[in-house]
């Protein structure tokens, strides 16, 4: 497993600086800023950019339907999870990662409408301070996907 028994307990308020999440933006945020082309979520079969604010990696993008999921990311969340990526640093604090597009997958993620929740997940065992968990989880964001599902 990508992360062992790195996540297996809650991170205390105090550990760190979580990773800001930039994109994909809230529905209120995209709302309040739609005349500058915000957006809250993507339409089906499109690339999905993930953008994220830390002060060190690595960080990994988890996307999932149970927002309740995220609340804790460790090795059993991250199992059960739709989607856990890890992002890439632009240079700086900011990281990205842009999920492709899997057409002639009809069940990815991407190619279902649907509701999700995802987070930033920081690993740093030199901020918590702990060995049994080193995560350091950002807030949790909901988006959509939406349209209809390619034939």
């Amino acid at each position: 497993m990508l992360f062992g028994a790195a996540f297996a307990m809650p991170v205390p308020a105090a550990a760190g600086p979580a990773p800001s999440l930039l994109l994909p933006v809230s529905e209120a945020y995209a709302e309040q800023h739609k005349d500058q082309g915000a957006s809250y979520g993507t339409a089906v079969s499109t690339q999905v950019p993930f953008k994220v604010r830390s002060d060190g990696g690595p960080v990994f993008v988890v996307v999932s339907k149970n927002k309740n999921l995220l609340k804790d990311v460790n090795a059993s969340s991250v199992k059960k999870s739709t989607y856990i990526r890890e992002m890439k640093s632009e240079g700086g604090k900011v990281f990205t990662h842009t999920v492709p597009v899997y057409n002639a997958f009809q069940p990815f993620w991407t190619n279902t409408p649907a509701k999700y929740w995802w987070t930033a997940v920081r690993v740093d065992c030199t901020v918590t301070k702990r060995t049994d968990d080193c995560a350091i989880e950002g807030p949790i964001r909901e988006f959509e996907v939406f349209g209809q599902i390619p034939s």
